[in-house]
């Protein structure tokens, strides 16, 4: 990993991930 990122850098990457799978599983509820 890059440095010199902000330390709540892994909590986004977190939140992402988490954001991302979320999206996909609605996504194929509506379908």
């Amino acid at each position: 990993m890059a440095t010199g990122l902000p330390a709540s850098w892994a909590e986004f990457m977190d939140y992402a991930l988490v954001y991302s799978a979320t999206a996909k599983q609605n996504r194929h509820i509506e379908d």
